[in-house]
């Protein structure tokens, strides 16, 4: 964990960031919808990501390339999650379109974001970490399923 940290730390926390808060948490979010980790959307919605203040709309990262509205690169990052969700990798080319505008080191940035998101979800999810009463949940979004876990239920 201290060698995972210590890897996680320089790709994330380096100066300057090597990601703009915002697509960062584009991808957390994504991860956190992917994974269903309502605490881990709802920190990053409120508290800790603060989503709206970095424009983005949690119903659009809920519905991810079916909202309208995404720009090309947003879109790319969704699916680059969605594909590191799936299936582990991001498919040659999601990289391909990422590499155009995002440095090693960004990309690095973008596939630590999504893992380290995803590890924390799943820890989160395994041992039921709670919401608080006034944390925003996921979003009910029309045409999709509803998410498996229950804030108070251990299924």
């Amino acid at each position: 964990a201290k060698a995972w940290n210590m890897n996680s730390a320089y790709v994330m926390n380096s100066e300057p960031p090597p990601l703009e808060l915002r697509e960062r948490e584009l991808l957390i979010l994504r991860t956190g919808w992917n994974t269903q980790s309502v605490y881990e959307w709802a920190k990053h919605v409120g508290s800790v990501g603060l989503a709206r203040e970095h424009g983005l709309d949690p119903l659009w990262i809920a519905q991810g390339s079916d909202a309208s509205g995404w720009d090309e690169n947003d879109l790319t990052l969704i699916t680059a999650a969605n594909e590191m969700y799936r299936d582990t990798i991001i498919s040659d080319q999601t990289w391909e379109k990422l590499s155009t505008r995002y440095s090693t080191e960004e990309m690095m940035s973008i596939t630590m974001a999504v893992a380290q998101a995803r590890r924390a979800s799943m820890v989160f999810n395994a041992v039921g970490v709670q919401p608080l009463g006034d944390d925003e949940l996921f979003p009910v979004v029309e045409g999709y399923e509803r998410a498996w876990w229950i804030p108070g239920s251990r299924q």
